[in-house]
């Protein structure tokens, strides 16, 4: 797009329509018919458990996970819009929904490719989901 526009530079790009990650979370599960329940914890304790799982191996979250836990995220976009004309086509549920529907099309091969993997693409570690799930 910004070749068609005769412009450079950096834009972020996000959606116009956000809300809350539990907001988000929520219209997944309610989407999937999952019987899953959010449950939020206190980062003052949370945070070092998740950094010291991810550094022995137990849980594939990154670092950059912890730090972001509890805090919200949103890009500013003005300048995508003003130099660009750009304007976002989802809402962040509408986006989590549909990531949603291509990761249920594609675990499979996700979970089950060669090759090294990415914290993202790798499965998760369900020992410290268990152990989690039975504190809560």
């Amino acid at each position: 797009m910004s070749c068609q526009k005769k412009t450079y530079g950096v834009f972020n790009i996000g959606t116009e329509n956000y809300c809350s990650m539990y907001e988000t979370l929520e219209s997944v599960i309610k989407y999937s018919k999952s019987k899953s329940k959010i449950k939020s914890l206190k980062s003052c304790w949370i945070i070092p458990i998740m950094n010291l799982t991810s550094l022995i191996g137990l849980s594939p979250l990154g670092k950059y996970h912890a730090e972001m836990y509890g805090k919200s995220l949103y890009f500013d976009l003005s300048k995508a819009k003003n130099k660009l004309g750009w304007s976002s086509k989802y809402s962040n549920k509408e986006m989590m929904i549909e990531n949603y529907i291509w990761y249920s099309l594609n675990r499979k091969e996700i979970l089950y490719s060669s090759g090294k993997k990415s914290h993202h693409k790798s499965i998760v570690k369900q020992k410290v989901l268990y152990i989690v799930s039975k504190l809560l």
